[in-house]
């Protein structure tokens, strides 16, 4: 069958002729936005005439693979290479160039790092607790120095935290009671106890509140500052 030669696609399919609507024709890749370096000029993919080239056919699949043979280019797939997965979906965003994100895993690694933020509040207040618990029930004076080192650490890097995701100030009082629950069984077992000792040895919920413990200034009663 005759062929034309590598045009782009002309969206006016009522200028062309009866015959001409059952014919195929390569297009530019750059129909679809793409204006990629691994695109030769001239590479295409087939369409009818009076097809919009940007719009996938009926049921096909718009994974990367498919994608990035419209390209004519292997995408990085996120299971062989993490590092440049991450690098690639980067560059498509900056380049606006939608169709060829893996969108499915994108979504998923943009969840998984909201929820890493999440668990790092939680073991740094866990941290925060352990180490007021063991100030107050071993207020020891050779101890004492590293403790409060480890306490005003903790509590600069919770403030970084906030500071950077503000949306987890919402959270932190229920993260906060679950991450006192850790600093017991991480005190109690630093100080040699078992779980039935520390359980009667440091009170069932935080003697303090939130606030208490993210103020430079607090430190246990027991410990003279």
């Amino acid at each position: 069958m005759r062929r034309r030669s590598p045009t782009r696609f002309s969206s006016s399919p009522s200028t062309a002729s009866s015959a001409d609507e059952e014919f195929e024709t390569r297009i530019d890749c750059r129909a679809w936005g793409c204006f990629s370096t691994e695109c030769s000029p001239g590479y295409g993919s087939t369409v009818k005439i009076g097809e919009d080239p940007r719009t996938p056919p009926s049921g096909e699949n718009t994974s990367m693979n498919n994608v990035a043979n419209v390209r004519g280019a292997q995408a990085v797939r996120i299971d062989d290479d993490f590092h440049a997965w991450l690098l690639e979906q980067a560059s498509l965003l900056r380049k606006k160039q939608y169709p060829q994100l893996d969108w499915n895993n994108l979504a998923e690694e943009l969840e998984a790092m909201a929820g890493a933020q999440k668990r790092e509040l939680r073991e740094r207040l866990a941290t925060l607790f352990e180490h007021l618990l063991k100030l107050e029930h071993q207020p020891e004076t050779r101890r004492e120095r590293n403790r409060k080192n480890t306490i005003v650490k903790t509590r600069t890097a919770i403030e970084s935290l906030l500071e950077y995701s503000p949306g987890l100030k919402a959270q932190l009082e229920a993260l906060a009671t679950k991450a006192y629950a850790d600093g017991c069984k991480h005190a109690g077992t630093d100080l040699g106890l078992s779980r039935r000792q520390w359980e009667k040895t440091f009170p069932r919920t935080s003697p303090w509140s939130v606030d208490q413990i993210l103020d430079d200034d607090f430190f246990p009663s027991s410990v003279k500052s």
